[in-house]
């Protein structure tokens, strides 16, 4: 997605973490994939998966620079946001991973595609600490995709 053109709106810095589902006993090897969002290299993405006696888990996914909009005040990005946990890869590569809490949640649904791929959505909402103010921010259905 590109912005309109003109002044350019000022962006505010904030970083966030939030953590899902407790992980369960260690797993063996981890893959990191990297990717962006939008198709903008701007805002990167990490997504980590373990693989435990032959099946894949997420454990973590985590976006960076991801673009804001928040009520009352100019959009904001994020400096980081991640999620930690499991989410067992389903048939056909699937997966969901959740995490926050009542006032700040992120939701990422995924697809394991191939040996090396991956790609999906993120949402981010909840108040979020901008310029020392809580606000209302929400990112909306972001695409992401990935490589390892």
């Amino acid at each position: 997605m590109t912005a309109p053109a003109g002044p350019a709106k000022p962006v505010i810095a904030v970083g966030v973490v939030l953590v899902a589902v407790a992980a369960g006993a260690a797993l063996a090897s981890t893959s990191r994939y990297r990717g962006e969002l939008d198709r903008n290299p701007m805002t990167r993405v990490t997504l980590r998966v373990d693989r435990d006696d032959g099946d894949r888990v997420v454990v973590g996914f985590k976006v960076k620079r991801l673009l804001i909009s928040c009520d009352g005040a100019a959009d904001a990005r994020l400096g980081r946001a991640e999620i930690r946990g499991e989410a067992t890869v389903a048939d056909r590569g699937r997966f969901k991973l959740k995490g926050g809490d009542p006032i700040l949640r992120m939701a990422v649904k995924g697809k394991l595609a191939g040996k090396r791929r991956a790609h999906g959505t993120v949402r981010y909402s909840g108040l979020t600490n901008v310029g020392g103010e809580e606000l209302e921010c929400a990112s909306g259905k972001r695409a992401w995709s990935a490589k390892r």
